[in-house]
């Protein structure tokens, strides 16, 4: 009796150490390609908010308040 329970666990762990052995490197994979596309992103957004051109800020604040003064 405790010869086939011993079995049986064997057995289970054998089948739980192949599983992981074969989707393991699956899942490092899809999570290295998924990290470098965001990183890739991130790199491209901040780009784009450094490239942004604010101009005259206080001269388009002039043109609105004489907007809202005039009314």
């Amino acid at each position: 009796m405790k010869k086939s329970i011993i079995a049986i666990i064997i057995i289970i762990i054998l089948i739980l150490v192949a599983v992981y052995v074969i989707y393991a490197p699956r899942v490092n994979k899809t999570s290295d390609q998924t990290g470098g596309e965001v990183g890739q992103k991130t790199e491209n957004l901040v780009q784009d908010v450094q490239n942004i051109d604010l101009g005259n800020i206080d001269q388009e604040f002039q043109q609105i308040d004489s907007d809202l003064n005039s009314l």
